[in-house]
């Protein structure tokens, strides 16, 4: 707590360069202040029947949270300003929420478009699940610089809500820890960023074997120019996917599919099936 009514000082925000810093400074000098509420706006005035003494330092409190920020953000206030700044008014949430929009560059209908696009974000509309995973952080970050916060909760369940839209069966037995509360957010997302990293590398290494046995298995033919020949006497071309396996490779794939998870050569491989096996829940499930 603040000794003295004396206003703690932190470093300046002097542009977007240094936002991500300011913001970690604020952030720890209301905690070692007891004004955290002031910052993630759970602070809320003492009710009507509260003692005077409670009310006081209740209005203290709110009053010495404004003037950290507001001293912090000297150096911009004339960004700061056109979104709707208010002298008079000790509102620090507010204050910190507009010099974060200001110095971000983030207008209010981006925010708006970010905030839409990260509500009803489809992994579906992703080539995969990489591509989605990585969008997804881009839009928390993103809007996060603009003062838009979620709670855990909210982002737990937004994250859960886009992981049923991939696959539903991965999506119920994440559903099953987590209303358990044996998987909180963070792990959430460590689970599928590893899902996405695996799949990415899984589907790398199997089209690499694909080219490589395209290449090796291909015979210069006279009437075809070099092109690779072909054992198939239909006439059409054989696919990729129709090239015979080596043993190990037709092994690899068995263990694959026995274990619940997709193979790179089914049109399904970018639906990634959560197995039980992996070592992302092994803290969870033990």
């Amino acid at each position: 707590m603040a000794e003295a009514n004396k206003i703690p000082t932190v470093m300046v925000l002097k542009s977007d360069q240094n936002i991500a810093a300011w913001k970690e400074a604020i952030r720890s000098c209301f905690l070692v202040h007891g004004l955290s509420k002031f910052l993630d706006g759970t602070a809320h005035e003492p009710a009507a029947g509260e003692a005077q003494d409670v009310k006081d330092a209740f209005i203290v409190k709110k009053a010495i949270a404004h003037a950290v920020i507001r001293q912090s953000v000297e150096p911009v206030m004339d960004v700061i300003k056109p979104f709707g700044w208010q002298d008079g008014v000790d509102d620090p949430k507010g204050l910190y929420d507009m010099a974060i929009r200001a110095v971000s560059g983030v207008s209010e209908e981006t925010w708006q478009n970010l905030y839409i696009e990260f509500t009803d974000i489809n992994p579906l509309k992703f080539d995969n699940l990489r591509a989605f995973n990585t969008r997804y952080h881009f839009l928390v970050n993103k809007l996060s610089e603009s003062g838009v916060t979620y709670s855990e909760r909210a982002k737990t369940a937004n994250l859960m809500k886009a992981i049923r839209k991939w696959d539903t069966q991965w999506a119920d037995m994440l559903s099953f820890h987590v209303s358990s509360d044996k998987l909180k957010y963070d792990e959430l997302v460590k689970i599928v960023t590893t899902r996405a990293n695996e799949q990415a590398m899984h589907n790398m290494v199997a089209v690499t074997d694909q080219q490589t046995k395209k290449s090796s298995s291909g015979k210069p033919n006279n009437n075809q120019g070099g092109k690779p020949s072909s054992n198939n006497t239909s006439g059409t071309q054989m696919k990729e996917s129709d090239m015979p396996c080596r043993k190990e490779e037709l092994k690899e794939a068995y263990d694959r599919r026995s274990q619940g998870q997709a193979d790179a050569s089914n049109p399904k491989a970018n639906r990634a099936v959560f197995s039980y096996d992996s070592g992302v829940m092994d803290g969870i499930n033990n």
